[in-house]
């Protein structure tokens, strides 16, 4: 395995610093005399976004595992009885074997309706023959880890504070794929 939690953390924390000092060289940002971080809404989870696409990739890669990756995948290009759907997973991946939808949350979710959201999703995404993941960074909130759980299934919700829940994900894929 080429990254760990921790690995997969501190490259996050590197691309973060990286994507706020590129931003801080456009010749049209009015603060770039200063030392502060750049930090808007959306930076954080796109950065985290990107650097899991990365890491997946290269995992991936290494195990020699044909795939597909891409971002933002449109939920309304799926099969729905009976209406069009609306949303976007973070993530999707075809594999020869498998199709994964993957959820990204930098913090976790931020309240009951991101739940409400999860279930129709996951329902859409189990009749279309999908595995449905999720991966965050953390969750502070032991009842939200909980209904993660509940939502997308202890062994489909990976939360990279809890050690060794990178190398679950990573292998959930791989044997998946056997």
């Amino acid at each position: 395995m080429l990254f760990n939690n921790q690995k997969v953390k501190e490259i996050f924390n590197d691309n973060f610093i990286k994507a706020s000092n590129v931003l801080k060289t456009l010749d049209f940002y009015s603060n770039r005399h200063t030392n502060e971080e750049i930090n808007f809404r959306g930076l954080v989870g796109w950065v985290f976004e990107e650097t899991i696409f990365s890491c997946l990739n290269n995992e991936l890669n290494s195990l020699n595992l044909r795939h597909e990756l891409k971002v933002q995948f449109n939920l309304s290009s799926l099969f729905v009885i009976g209406k069009k759907s609306k949303g976007k997973a973070d993530l999707y991946l075809h594999t020869d074997k498998q199709n994964y939808l993957i959820e990204l949350k930098h913090t976790g979710v931020f309240g009951i309706a991101d739940y409400d959201k999860y279930r129709k999703y996951r329902e859409i995404v189990n009749n279309n023959n999908f595995k449905y993941l999720y991966l965050t960074k953390g969750e502070s909130y032991e009842k939200f880890v909980t209904e993660c759980k509940n939502i997308f299934g202890s062994e489909n919700a990976f939360f990279l504070d809890k050690d060794g829940d990178w190398e679950k994900f990573i292998n959930l894929i791989q044997t998946d794929n056997l």
